[in-house]
């Protein structure tokens, strides 16, 4: 039904979110943005900046985020927001939104779907599949330019990153990043889709090397409805 390919679309959006927001900064602690002469635009002052979060996140041995993610469509008025939380540990991780849960233990990833009721099993594939984080930053001083946003006025020890992909064919022309420089952390994110698509996502709460036992990234059956369509795709 046209519900649930819209709430289809959205998790599809949010997971991407997710992982380039959180995940390009698991790079090496000492990597070092390239600076080729083509490359001209990037600030080096904002570079310095990046690799100052990329160092903290991976320093984490876990953490766990509450957040809010909303994504609007252009002039229209369609518009979703909710809240969610993602814990991660490793390769690990878990998605938990009211209309979706997402499980990944590194080997399984489970996905269930609260609208239809139905749970689906798949195998973790690593570099290509959505839920392989490395596959998304570890090129990511090589796919993006970056800069402090012109004419913004960011709050107090935060600054305001612009990521501008070097691939013009990539559906989204630019990434905005709120970093708190204090905290080496981003707090807030927007992604500008071409199509006209706007995602934000913000940081309520951010949780650093939290007890996480490696259960919590398994789904346990037991807690859906017995009528639950499992559907295994391993």
């Amino acid at each position: 039904c046209l519900a649930y390919l819209w709430a289809f679309n959205i998790m599809m959006r949010l997971q991407n979110l997710l992982l380039f927001f959180l995940f390009f900064t698991t790079t090496l602690f000492g990597q070092k943005l390239k600076t080729k002469p083509e490359k001209a635009m990037n600030d080096p002052k904002a570079g310095k900046i990046l690799l100052a979060v990329k160092g903290k996140i991976a320093s984490f041995k876990s953490f766990k985020i509450d957040f809010n993610y909303t994504v609007s469509h252009g002039d229209s008025k369609t518009k979703e927001s909710f809240a969610g939380s993602y814990s991660v540990k490793g390769k690990m991780f878990k998605l938990l939104t009211k209309n979706q849960e997402i499980y990944n233990n590194g080997v399984t990833i489970w996905t269930y779907m609260a609208a239809n009721k139905e749970l689906q099993i798949s195998k973790n594939e690593g570099k290509n599949t959505i839920t392989s984080p490395i596959s998304m930053i570890e090129n990511f001083d090589k796919e993006y330019y970056y800069q402090f946003k012109p004419n913004e006025t960011p709050a107090k020890d935060q600054v305001i990153i612009e990521l501008i992909p070097m691939d013009k064919k990539k559906p989204m022309f630019k990434i905005d990043l709120i970093i708190d420089v204090k905290k080496n952390r981003v707090v807030y994110s927007k992604l500008y889709e071409k199509s006209g698509v706007r995602q934000e996502f913000t940081i309520n709460q951010f949780q650093e090397n939290i007890a996480l036992d490696d259960a919590t990234f398994t789904a346990d059956k037991s807690k859906y409805p017995k009528d639950v369509e499992v559907i295994d795709l391993r």
